[in-house]
């Protein structure tokens, strides 16, 4: 058989938008490169650009790889894909210039990205900088439209082999290319250093059986966006292995770069020194999150701003250690700078914690309809500088056997007040199993301590063991109504505020409390009042207005008063009847101290 180049050719072009006609058998024959050098300027026109040297049919290839290590010389190629490989096809063109830094383009091998690439000439973008098998080839609505598995891109899933390098693969794709959602299909995921989320990529799972296992490292380390553009963690299981002094998921960022739009939704964290840590994290959402074995749940400190935690549940089963005091939550720590700001807990159950919740230091917030069940020191703890923070609506109740245990603690401060601000509202609070002593007070169901200033303490309940129902020790401003204890009330060295409308069955025992407005309260039946008075030289009475006693219900008894003059010794003593209605007792001394003086009083009131 004769062969092409044997043949004699003729050539002719019947116009310049038809085919040319190639007949074969003419008397002249035509060598390969005459026919090259008739056809080739058709063909340019023909496709409008620049063509070069012929590579498979129609320049044609499998692979991204394959593609890449074609000759540039074709000036054209198309990728045409098997159906089942995850890849889409496209026809690039070869263009001069420098692509560094570009997700549009296919890198050549022969020639360096700073010199030209592989183009879509409709600029879609390859979005994919990668040439190894199970690299993805997208195009933008794609991506938005997809989960892309981190499996194409070498992840095996398997619980033995290091998956952070693909992970972070996949991520890294898609942040490039402008974000998208990255999958871990069924499996389990070893990572050995945390995966960095990126700003605008979601990353998500499927549930239980999406298992990330970190090993002596945090789980998730979120990198810093301005932008509140799509960007969630759900439908995942995060599990610590060695990772005491880690977190499952971790915000590090110095303002003013900020993690901003966050949502954390479905997700499991276990076995980990902290569940979420955060600085620097704005305006995020945290719900149906299931934090277990961890020494605290949530850490944040720094500035965060407008974080809603919502309908999670966090226990502390002791596994796992960690620094201090195990906590539910804690907001603020002593670190000077930026503290957070508005930080709103609701529906959340934190259970068995040494500390339920640690309101370190924050500028207005919430803790509201959460569960604080079987802490050992405290349900709620607060200590803060700015206030404006509502706890309201809780279940707290405390069981330990040793130390000092309290349903909510205000933290003794310094010199100086607190502006606190802050309200303690209808929260339920009992203590089961606490340890008695002597001579010692052990628990109490709420405690504010010295120079905690605006508090409202308003329609709570202090049940069970608590010893004292409630203990206010040098507030100021404390307004405290419609609290109700089995046990009874202390309130001393305070200044200012009110105690009405309250009823503690153990009675109230009131000392050296200045401007405090006393009224309309029951369990005033084994009350104790201990105070002082100044009486003028020469006068042989005083009128103690220090109580408003209006409460008609109390029983026509007695109340004794005993006087001693704090530089005179004993004075006397007067049994005065009490009549319902009265706001204030007169107490006649013996005889006219002389001189400027003071009466130190105890007023017991009996049935």
């Amino acid at each position: 058989m004769a062969k092409i180049t044997d043949l004699p050719v003729t050539v002719a072009l019947t116009g310049a938008e038809m085919l040319p006609i190639v007949q074969l058998g003419s008397t002249k024959r035509a060598t390969l490169a005459s026919f090259r050098d008739l056809i080739v300027p058709f063909l340019q026109y023909w496709y409008k650009g620049e063509q070069g040297d012929t590579g498979p049919a129609n320049n044609t290839y499998r692979t991204i790889a394959a593609l890449a290590a074609s000759p540039i010389s074709q000036r054209s190629a198309t990728l045409a894909p098997d159906e089942d490989s995850g890849l889409t096809g496209a026809t690039y063109t070869w263009k001069a210039g420098d692509y560094r830094g570009r997700n549009d383009v296919i890198a050549s091998d022969a020639v360096p990205v700073s010199q030209g690439a592989w183009v879509l000439p409709d600029g879609r973008g390859l979005l994919s900088k990668l040439k190894a098998a199970g690299s993805v080839f997208l195009t933008q609505e794609e991506i938005n439209a997809e989960r892309i598995s981190v499996k194409r891109f070498g992840a095996k899933g398997d619980g033995t082999a290091d998956d952070i390098a693909a992970i972070q693969r996949a991520i890294d794709w898609a942040w490039t290319a402008g974000g998208g959602t990255i999958e871990l299909p069924t499996g389990v995921y070893k990572i050995t250093s945390s995966i960095k989320l990126r700003g605008n990529v979601t990353l998500v799972g499927h549930g239980p059986f999406s298992r990330v296992i970190a090993n002596g490292c945090d789980a998730i380390s979120v990198l810093a966006s301005d932008e509140i553009g799509p960007r969630r963690i759900c439908n995942l299981w995060l599990q610590g292995h060695g990772s005491d002094a880690f977190a499952a998921i971790n915000t590090e960022v110095d303002f003013p770069a900020r993690v901003q739009g966050l949502v954390i939704e479905n997700v499991y964290l276990s076995f980990f020194g902290v569940g979420v840590r955060a600085k620097g994290l704005w305006h995020a959402t945290i719900r149906t999150a299931t934090i277990n074995q961890v020494h605290k749940g949530f850490v944040f400190y720094g500035r965060n701003v407008k974080v809603a935690i919502d309908d999670c549940r966090v226990t502390n089963g002791g596994a796992v250690t960690g620094d201090g005091p195990s906590m539910g939550i804690q907001v603020g720590n002593d670190e000077p700078g930026f503290r957070p700001e508005e930080i709103h807990v609701t529906k959340t159950l934190f259970y068995n914690f040494a500390r339920g919740a640690y309101w370190r230091n924050c500028l207005f917030g919430s803790l509201t309809y959460c569960g604080l069940d079987y802490c050992t020191e405290s349900a709620i703890h607060f200590v803060t500088a700015d206030g404006g923070t509502t706890f309201s609506h809780n279940w707290g109740q405390i069981d330990n056997d040793g130390a000092m245990v309290r349903g909510v603690y205000g933290e003794a401060l310094g010199t100086t007040p607190a502006i606190d601000n802050i309200e303690i509202a209808n929260n339920r609070l009992r203590a089961t199993t606490v340890q008695t002593k002597p001579g010692e007070i052990r628990s109490v169901g709420v405690d504010i301590g010295n120079r905690q200033a605006n508090i409202r303490l308003t329609g709570n309940s202090m049940q069970g063991a608590f010893q004292v129902g409630m203990r206010l020790d040098g507030a100021e401003r404390t307004h405290a109504r419609e609290n109700t204890a089995d046990a009874g009330l202390i309130q001393f060295n305070c200044r200012g505020g009110s105690i009405k409308d309250n009823h503690f069955d153990g009675g109230m025992t009131l000392s050296n409390n200045v401007g405090v407005s006393y009224g309309g309260n029951s369990g005033l039946h084994t009350t104790e009042i201990i105070g002082s008075v100044d009486i003028p030289a020469g006068q042989t009475s005083v009128t103690i207005t220090y109580l408003s006693l209006n409460k008609p219900d109390l029983p026509q008894g007695g109340i004794l008063v005993s006087c001693t003059a704090a530089d005179r010794g004993f004075v006397g003593h007067a049994w005065v009847a009490f009549a319902p209605t009265r706001t204030g007792l007169t107490v006649t001394v013996p005889a006219a101290l002389g001189a400027l003086s003071t009466i130190d009083f105890h007023l017991r009131i009996y049935s």
